[in-house]
């Protein structure tokens, strides 16, 4: 699996709304297209940044929740105004509304809980909701997997392949960096060259991308805390060696830093 770690100061140098949603929407699908399953936004600089590491997880969030559950789990909110302007990611449970006598048993699809007693109703954008036989929490998202049509029913189910990814806001980057299972790779133009360690990175399980700020990078922002990215892994890497301009943009390089793991991963 692949995870991502972004600072909630990745908007600080977007002025305005309509800058801010392009640059997510380019950050949601670089996570679309390479399967990543977490995105972590990490405090930087105090909390001053909170408000945008809030919109920031609204944002990824409603791009990654089905057209059919935008209304119902987000209503109407201003903050989304530009959210038009980005490509649809057409996500694997990002499903279109078929007639009831076309869906194939079995089928996956995502869904909210429109009611909730002893037993449940679902809403996963076919033309009425799928009955589930247990109490749910209303207002909840759920996948559910349709089990028969007449009556229109089902149960819960797991995905096993790609789904969609999850957002959290997370505390200091110390303290994420602490958590974190698995593999973690910090990304850094001072880092090691990538290509040396390419079969070291074959056998990475889980694998936490972090990246730093428009402004600073990881190491910078460690150094509020008193530390250093290698505490927390052997794996400081330059994913950009030889880049030909001053600086990559963040959402350039989480696009090309992910390419690269797709590609190791294959």
């Amino acid at each position: 699996m692949l995870r991502i770690a972004i600072p909630d100061s990745s908007l600080s140098e977007q002025a305005s709304l309509l800058k801010k949603s392009l640059k997510l929407g380019s950050i949601a699908r670089a996570c679309g297209i390479f399967c990543v399953d977490r995105i972590y936004i990490y405090r930087d600089e105090g909390g001053k940044h909170r408000s945008d590491g809030e919109f920031a997880k609204l944002f990824l969030e409603y791009l990654e929740t089905p057209q059919y559950l935008r209304k119902r789990l987000f209503g109407m909110d201003e903050r989304l105004k530009y959210v038009g302007l980005i490509p649809p990611l057409k996500l694997p449970h990002h499903k279109p509304k078929v007639p009831i006598e076309g869906l194939a048993l079995g089928e996956l699809r995502e869904g909210v809980v429109i009611r909730s007693g002893r037993e449940s109703l679902v809403d996963v954008g076919l033309e009425q909701p799928v009955l589930v036989r247990r109490r749910l929490e209303e207002g909840k998202r759920v996948t559910v997997r349709i089990e028969g049509k007449e009556p229109l029913f089902g149960s819960l189910a797991k995905p096993t392949g790609y789904w969609g990814y999850r957002v959290k806001l997370v505390g200091t980057l110390p303290k994420l960096l602490s958590s974190l299972g698995g593999g973690v790779v910090i990304t850094s133009r001072k880092g090691r060259d990538v290509r040396s360690v390419m079969e070291r990175l074959r056998n990475l399980g889980t694998v936490t991308l972090v990246f730093g700020s428009p402004r600073r990078g990881v190491g910078e922002i460690l150094q509020d805390y008193g530390r250093s990215p290698e505490e927390f892994t052997e794996f400081v890497l330059n994913t950009f060696p030889g880049q030909c301009v001053e600086t990559v943009r963040l959402e350039e390089a989480i696009m090309g830093s992910l390419a690269i793991f797709n590609l190791v991963k294959a």
